[in-house]
Protein backbone atom coordinates (compact mmCIF):
# COMPACT_ATOMS: atom_id res chain seq x y z
CA UNK A 1 0.00 0.00 0.00
CA UNK A 2 2.96 2.35 0.56
CA UNK A 3 4.00 1.79 -3.04
CA UNK A 4 0.87 3.65 -4.20
CA UNK A 5 1.80 6.66 -2.06
CA UNK A 6 3.20 9.41 -4.34
CA UNK A 7 5.29 12.29 -3.04
CA UNK A 8 5.06 15.57 -4.93
CA UNK A 9 7.89 17.98 -4.07
CA UNK A 10 6.86 21.54 -3.40
CA UNK A 11 8.93 24.71 -3.34
CA UNK A 12 7.83 27.98 -1.82
CA UNK A 13 9.53 31.20 -2.82
CA UNK A 14 9.15 34.03 -0.37
CA UNK A 15 9.30 37.62 -1.54
CA UNK A 16 12.46 39.49 -0.59
CA UNK A 17 11.96 42.38 1.79
CA UNK A 18 12.91 45.63 0.04
CA UNK A 19 15.80 47.44 1.72
CA UNK A 20 14.44 50.92 1.19
CA UNK A 21 12.76 53.53 3.38
CA UNK A 22 10.00 55.44 1.60
CA UNK A 23 8.61 58.65 3.06
CA UNK A 24 6.17 61.31 1.89
CA UNK A 25 6.99 64.69 3.40
CA UNK A 26 4.53 67.58 3.63
CA UNK A 27 3.66 70.51 5.90
CA UNK A 28 -0.06 71.03 6.53
CA UNK A 29 -2.41 72.68 5.90
CA UNK A 30 -3.33 72.18 2.26
CA UNK A 31 -5.81 74.85 1.22
CA UNK A 32 -8.78 74.37 -1.09
CA UNK A 33 -7.77 75.02 -4.71
CA UNK A 34 -4.07 75.39 -3.83
CA UNK A 35 -1.20 73.69 -5.67
CA UNK A 36 0.24 71.99 -2.61
CA UNK A 37 3.90 70.78 -2.53
CA UNK A 38 4.90 67.31 -1.32
CA UNK A 39 8.16 65.43 -1.51
CA UNK A 40 8.78 61.69 -1.86
CA UNK A 41 12.08 60.49 -0.37
CA UNK A 42 13.43 56.98 -0.98
CA UNK A 43 16.57 55.94 0.93
CA UNK A 44 18.09 52.65 -0.21
CA UNK A 45 20.06 50.32 2.10
CA UNK A 46 21.10 47.77 -0.52
CA UNK A 47 24.66 46.41 -0.68
CA UNK A 48 24.71 46.16 -4.49
CA UNK A 49 23.86 48.36 -7.48
CA UNK A 50 20.15 49.08 -7.86
CA UNK A 51 18.67 48.97 -11.37
CA UNK A 52 15.33 49.61 -13.09
CA UNK A 53 14.26 52.09 -10.39
CA UNK A 54 10.77 53.49 -10.94
CA UNK A 55 8.81 55.85 -8.70
CA UNK A 56 5.03 56.29 -8.93
CA UNK A 57 3.29 59.13 -7.07
CA UNK A 58 -0.37 60.08 -6.93
CA UNK A 59 -3.46 60.64 -4.85
CA UNK A 60 -5.49 57.63 -3.83
CA UNK A 61 -9.03 58.23 -5.05
CA UNK A 62 -12.19 57.44 -3.15
CA UNK A 63 -15.36 56.18 -4.81
CA UNK A 64 -17.00 59.62 -4.42
CA UNK A 65 -14.24 61.65 -6.12
CA UNK A 66 -14.89 62.88 -9.63
CA UNK A 67 -12.28 62.19 -12.29
CA UNK A 68 -11.24 65.86 -12.49
CA UNK A 69 -11.50 66.70 -8.78
CA UNK A 70 -7.78 66.41 -8.09
CA UNK A 71 -4.56 66.00 -9.99
CA UNK A 72 -0.78 65.95 -9.60
CA UNK A 73 2.06 67.89 -11.24
CA UNK A 74 5.66 66.71 -11.36
CA UNK A 75 8.28 69.25 -10.19
CA UNK A 76 6.33 72.49 -10.91
CA UNK A 77 2.63 73.38 -11.22
CA UNK A 78 1.58 74.88 -14.52
CA UNK A 79 -1.54 76.38 -16.07
CA UNK A 80 -1.23 73.88 -18.93
CA UNK A 81 -4.04 71.36 -18.40
CA UNK A 82 -2.14 68.72 -20.43
CA UNK A 83 0.40 68.51 -17.56
CA UNK A 84 -2.32 67.40 -15.10
CA UNK A 85 -2.13 63.73 -14.10
CA UNK A 86 -3.85 61.41 -11.65
CA UNK A 87 -0.39 60.07 -10.91
CA UNK A 88 3.15 60.66 -12.14
CA UNK A 89 5.66 57.97 -13.00
CA UNK A 90 9.39 58.63 -12.93
CA UNK A 91 11.96 56.26 -14.45
CA UNK A 92 15.03 56.86 -12.30
CA UNK A 93 17.25 54.20 -13.91
CA UNK A 94 20.23 52.79 -12.00
CA UNK A 95 21.59 53.93 -8.65
CA UNK A 96 24.60 53.16 -6.50
CA UNK A 97 24.08 51.26 -3.26
CA UNK A 98 23.02 53.39 -0.28
CA UNK A 99 21.54 56.07 -2.57
CA UNK A 100 18.75 58.52 -1.80
CA UNK A 101 16.33 60.00 -4.31
CA UNK A 102 13.90 62.87 -3.78
CA UNK A 103 11.10 63.97 -6.10
CA UNK A 104 8.84 66.95 -5.57
CA UNK A 105 5.24 66.92 -6.73
CA UNK A 106 2.37 69.35 -6.39
CA UNK A 107 -1.20 68.26 -5.96
CA UNK A 108 -4.35 70.25 -6.52
CA UNK A 109 -7.79 69.33 -5.19
CA UNK A 110 -11.15 71.04 -5.46
CA UNK A 111 -12.75 68.70 -2.92
CA UNK A 112 -12.60 69.32 0.83
CA UNK A 113 -11.51 66.57 3.19
CA UNK A 114 -8.50 64.39 3.82
CA UNK A 115 -6.76 62.94 0.76
CA UNK A 116 -4.21 60.14 0.80
CA UNK A 117 -0.97 60.57 -1.12
CA UNK A 118 0.49 57.25 -2.28
CA UNK A 119 4.00 56.44 -3.45
CA UNK A 120 5.36 53.19 -4.87
CA UNK A 121 8.98 52.43 -5.62
CA UNK A 122 10.06 49.38 -7.62
CA UNK A 123 13.59 48.26 -8.41
CA UNK A 124 15.81 45.29 -9.24
CA UNK A 125 18.92 44.17 -7.36
CA UNK A 126 21.38 41.30 -7.87
CA UNK A 127 21.50 39.08 -4.76
CA UNK A 128 24.09 36.35 -4.13
CA UNK A 129 22.19 33.12 -3.40
CA UNK A 130 25.18 30.83 -2.98
CA UNK A 131 28.78 31.05 -4.27
CA UNK A 132 28.23 27.80 -6.17
CA UNK A 133 24.94 29.00 -7.69
CA UNK A 134 25.68 32.68 -8.21
CA UNK A 135 23.43 35.72 -8.32
CA UNK A 136 19.71 36.07 -8.96
CA UNK A 137 17.81 39.23 -9.82
CA UNK A 138 15.25 40.20 -7.20
CA UNK A 139 12.47 42.63 -8.06
CA UNK A 140 11.46 44.65 -5.01
CA UNK A 141 8.47 46.90 -4.37
CA UNK A 142 7.62 49.21 -1.47
CA UNK A 143 4.44 51.25 -1.04
CA UNK A 144 3.94 54.24 1.24
CA UNK A 145 0.90 56.38 2.00
CA UNK A 146 0.32 59.58 3.91
CA UNK A 147 -2.92 61.42 4.66
CA UNK A 148 -2.93 65.03 3.49
CA UNK A 149 -5.39 67.30 5.30
CA UNK A 150 -7.47 69.79 3.37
Amino acid sequence: SWSRFVVYPQTAINARTPLVDLAIVHSPPALHGENYPLKAVATFHEIAEITEVKLLLGLRESATDSSSAHYVYLDEPTADSSARRKYVSVDVGSLDKDSTIERRVFFHSDIDGVKTMAARITYDVQVLVDPAIGYVTCSCKKVGEKPVAK
